[in-house]
């Protein structure tokens, strides 16, 4: 299985449900690896800070879209999970990663300017299905205060964009923050909010692709 974390704008948090997806199917006893496309390389920093005696995450960086190309089979030969950290672009990058993936995650923040720009990516996606017609992708609603209006009111806004929106969300909690500081997931801290936050998250998408 092959899941790709793609949005057109930065800090839509697609490193930390990339690294939080990661850490959860490991903990299961699956073999997961993290494929870090982007030139921060906040999955590649996050995972020299990891400890060693935690369940292993592999994470590797192909920052090209040639070198994602020629790797992706043998990487994903190699483990059970793959999970692709995308770029904050929609370029050919973005759109292999898209079609790679047996299912791909766009993270949205719930604010005018994040709403603003899936309408972009939206164009892209319906560009890429074109080619592709049975791609599975779904938005994922990103640090969420349920007391903002936009919060309430986000699943009805991306549900006319016509990529169905996941039931599942992640809230604007600072564990996220501090448990990537120290090379964790949130299911490896204290935060059972946060915790019950990704374990929904993997719950859908585990039921998605009948895992």
């Amino acid at each position: 299985m092959i899941i790709g974390i793609v949005s057109l704008k930065g800090g839509a948090g697609k490193s930390t449900t990339a690294i939080n997806m990661a850490v959860a199917y490991a903990t299961k006893g699956y073999k997961v690896t993290i494929i870090d496309t982007d030139a921060n390389g906040t999955c590649i920093h996050w995972s020299g800070l990891r400890p060693e005696n935690m369940p292993n995450v592999m994470c590797v960086a192909l920052q090209t879209t040639e070198a994602l190309r020629k790797n992706i089979k043998a990487l994903y030969d190699g483990c059970d999970i793959a999970i692709i950290d995308g770029t904050p672009a929609i370029d050919e990058k973005t759109s292999t990663i898209i079609m790679l993936s047996t299912l791909f995650i766009v993270p949205v923040l719930p604010s005018p300017p994040d709403v603003w720009a899936t309408k972009i990516f939206i164009e892209k996606y319906e560009q890429v299905k074109a080619l592709k017609e049975d791609i599975k992708g779904y938005f994922l609603v990103n640090r969420v205060d349920e007391r903002k209006m936009l919060a309430k009111q986000i699943d009805e806004v991306l549900n006319d964009f016509g990529l169905p929106v996941l039931k599942a969300r992640l809230h604007d909690y600072t564990a996220y923050e501090n448990t990537l500081l120290n090379g964790l997931g949130v299911l490896e801290g204290s935060n059972l909010k946060a915790k019950n936050d990704v374990i929904q998250l993997t719950k859908e998408i585990n039921k998605i692709l009948s895992l």
